[in-house]
This record gives C-alpha cells, structure tokens and sequence, in this order.
C-alpha cells in the first residue's frame, strides 16, 4: 500500500478590536480626514450610527472625511461598529 496526502488550507480568525482614537476634531470650513483603524482576521469593516455635520461622511472602511459646512459647530456622537463575521465585533 502506498501512502496517500492531501492539501489542507487552514484559516485563522480573530474577531476586530478598534485601535484608532476615539476623538477627533473638525473646523467648520476645514477639509480634513480621519480613519479608523482595527485588527482582525478578515480585515473588519465599519458602521456608524449618529448624524455627521452636512459637508461630511463616513465610509465602510472607516474613514470620515470632509468640510462641515458653515452653522454646524458642535459635538456629533458617534457610535462605531468593528466587523468581521468573528464575534464579537468592536465598537467605539
């Protein structure tokens, strides 16, 4: 009898943690950018939850960008979710 193998693919997860900081500051009329950042195995993908001043956004892939428009000065709360399909996800 001979001996017999076969390939196998192993995959590794690791549910997302959020390591970027969890304030950032905009000035009226100022473009700026800002990502956030995870970890985890697939790479995670972000939501958010909370109103952005108009001029602004927030993409799946965490960045926040834009200018607020003139008349929206003030504190927007975000809440930030981290995803992989690993649980638990992430937030901030």
């Amino acid at each position: 009898s001979s001996d017999a193998s076969k390939d196998l693919i192993l995959t590794v997860t690791n549910a997302p943690t959020i390591t970027s900081a969890d304030t950032v500051v905009f000035l009226v009329g100022d473009g700026k950018s800002f990502k956030m950042t995870a970890t985890g195995t697939p790479l995670p993908s972000f939501t958010k939850a909370g109103n952005l001043p108009q001029g602004s956004s927030f993409t799946s892939s965490g960045l926040l960008s834009g200018t607020p428009a003139a008349g929206t000065s003030g504190i927007y709360p975000l809440f930030v979710t981290a995803s992989n399909g690993v649980n638990p996800d992430d937030t901030q």
